[in-house]
């Protein structure tokens, strides 16, 4: 399933979201972290009946306003960038991404404890 759902605490509800445009590949092992009303998720595996596929792509949802997935390619995709991961963390702090560990091969593959940053610019209207 590759879909996006809302949980309002107050109610105890889950609500699916109908999004504008495609979503990222479904992943297990990514991660997700919020900057202001902007959702990022990065990394994780992709499970397909050609095998699995590791990935190191950073998307935003804007959730508040359009419910619109963006690739960060333009930001993100420059050298020096993160390896293809899963089993990470990310974290945010101010303004910034923070990935931190994760295997980047199989799951036999020994942990990493690389760390990369990545600056989110949030406009707010």
């Amino acid at each position: 399933c590759n879909s996006t759902w809302s949980y309002v605490p107050s109610s105890n509800t889950w609500t699916q979201l109908s999004m504008s445009n495609v979503p990222p590949a479904r992943r297990a092992s990514g991660t997700d972290a919020a900057v202001g009303g902007i959702l990022f998720t990065f990394g994780g595996f992709e499970n397909s009946t050609s095998g699995v596929k590791l990935l190191n792509d950073l998307y935003a949802l804007d959730a508040e306003n359009t419910l619109t997935w963006m690739p960060m390619y333009a930001n993100f995709f420059r050298p020096p960038q993160p390896p293809v991961t899963f089993g990470h963390t990310l974290t945010r702090i101010s303004n910034k991404l923070v990935v931190f560990g994760g295997r980047t091969g199989t799951a036999a593959s020994p942990g990493t404890s690389q760390t990369w940053e990545y600056t989110a610019v949030v406009v707010v209207n």
